[in-house]
């Protein structure tokens, strides 16, 4: 009986709090208004990124003010630039990820060690990345095992496909809500472990909301659904009537939102740094790598020649050789990733800035830096560039048998934190599985989080709300062609 009352308490809480989110959804929504007003490159989006809930488990986010918006530093996953200027220079504007100091070992402790699962910023439980210590050929790991162990970000622009196209559910909108604008209501009803569920999700140009509601925590009539439409209107404060998208290409055009955002296609700069070299002139000059890159290459990618190339290109050309002949391109995990590579885009012994080069990588939000050797540190100013975010430096240890790489992140201030987290160790053996799995990992992360920095989001937003209002635009104009008035909800009848 403790343990039966125990679980009812938990699960009103939970019911509690997305109701709190949907309460406070309205007020949010304006918060991230006025700071993308406020804010400029320092100022991060609020990103929430949500997962697939539980049983009886409802995701959402509470109370924030504009206030909150801006980076706060984790000690426990996110280091000071100090602790790794050996390896990346620190420069004003942007943050460092790298290994816990051994001073923040007692902390390190909450977040996870070696071999110990962490949470990201996300909720996102990860282990911590770890060097194998086995041999780097040689190591049993199973696929599933290297891929429960480091897994993506969740994206909010999968929702809506995960839980309710091809299913039966129920679309709302409302065209003009004060200060809000277009806004769509997905509504569906469920049964998970016997207790029956509104699975809601509502979207608008700033902010979707996402969870999971019991009808008792409505005032409302579960059999109508005009009754727990209104409801729900009056848990957000929205003043606007939500009317039902009657039209049958309506779960389409909500899918065409989301993948406008949820592009499983990624370009992503590839730079070889050589011993000594720190100016972007002597990085972009290098009209050949080395065999660690080679190496190193062959871990992260598959070489492939661009000519009559049908995957994904990237920008790159693939009728003329323009960009080159040959790239480095990788499938995984549902995602098409090219690489900018800075040693196999054309080189100019004329153009001493290499603007071929340039022009391809500077325009990618994320570059991979390879560094040769252990002591020449990375600096993110030293490539300029409007576009790239974020960078994910690899130094090589060729010294040690089998080699090693060391990792470290460093990013813009906009840009939100993501996993896998580099709390415990950022030092994988060459050849070893679970440092492909980890950096392929890291890399698709960073992307999705780069989008959530300021200079992007804006971008997003501008795009979205024209998306949205188009979307409801057209679910009235069907409504009106169809049945020549706009047509009342059922009032009575079963879901």
């Amino acid at each position: 009986d403790e343990e039966e009352n125990s679980a009812s308490g938990a699960e009103q809480c939970l019911d509690r709090s997305f109701l709190h989110s949907l309460r406070q959804y309205k007020r949010l929504c304006l918060a991230v208004a006025e700071a993308m007003e406020e804010g400029g490159e320092g100022t991060a989006m609020p990103q929430t990124t949500p997962t697939d809930p539980a049983p009886n488990v409802a995701m959402g986010t509470g109370s924030v003010t504009p206030r909150q918006f801006k980076r706060l530093p984790i000690p426990e996953l996110w280091s000071s630039a100090s602790e790794a200027s050996h390896f990346v220079q620190p420069v004003y504007g942007y943050y460092t990820e790298a290994m816990g100091s051994p001073k923040s070992t007692k902390r390190l402790s909450r977040c996870g060690s070696a071999g110990t699962t962490t949470t990201t910023t996300s909720g996102n439980r990860v282990p911590s990345p770890m060097l194998d210590r086995r041999s780097s050929r040689t190591a049993l790991v199973s696929p599933e095992d290297v891929r429960d162990r480091y897994r993506l970000e969740p994206m909010q622009e999968d929702l809506y496909r995960q839980h309710f196209h091809g299913q039966e559910h129920w679309n709302f909108y409302a065209q003009n809500e004060p200060q809000i604008g277009a806004c769509i209501l997905s509504l569906k009803q469920e049964v998970l472990d016997g207790r029956e569920q509104f699975r809601v999700l509502i979207r608008c140009q700033y902010r979707i909301l996402h969870g999971l509601l019991p009808p008792a925590c409505l005032l409302a009539n579960r059999y109508n659904r005009r009754d727990v439409v209104e409801a729900l209107k009056k848990e957000m404060g929205f003043v606007s009537r939500f009317r039902q998208a009657l039209s049958p290409t309506a779960p389409d055009e909500i899918l065409r939102l989301d993948a406008a955002f949820s592009s499983r296609q990624l370009k992503v700069g590839l730079l070889y740094v050589a011993p000594g070299q720190r100016g972007e002139e002597e990085i972009f000059n290098n009209a050949a790598g080395s065999r660690n890159f080679d190496d190193f290459m062959s871990e992260v990618g598959d070489r492939i020649t661009l000519k009559d190339f049908d995957g994904f290109r990237g920008g790159l050309d693939a009728k003329h050789e323009q960009t080159g002949e040959h790239s480095l391109y990788r499938q995984w995990n549902g995602h098409e990733v090219m690489f900018h590579v800075s040693t196999l885009l054309p080189y100019s012994s004329t153009d001493r800035q290499q603007l071929q080069k340039k022009r391809h990588i500077g325009n990618d939000m994320v570059s991979l830096v390879f560094v040769d050797d252990m002591d020449t540190p990375f600096a993110p100013s030293c490539i300029r560039s409007h576009f790239l975010h974020t960078f994910i430096v690899v130094h090589c240890d060729s010294s040690a048998f089998p080699k090693r790489y060391r990792v470290d992140v460093v990013a813009r201030d906009s840009v939100p934190q993501f996993g896998p987290p580099l709390a415990a160790q950022n030092v994988f053996a060459a050849g070893s599985q679970l440092f492909a799995e980890f950096l392929l990992t890291k890399l698709v992360n960073a992307y999705r989080a780069s989008c959530h920095a300021t200079k992007f989001h804006k971008l997003k937003v501008r795009t979205l709300t024209q998306m949205v209002k188009e979307a409801t635009n057209g679910f009235a104009l069907h409504e009106l062609e169809s049945t020549g008035h706009q047509r009342k909800m059922q009032r009575r009848g079963s879901w």
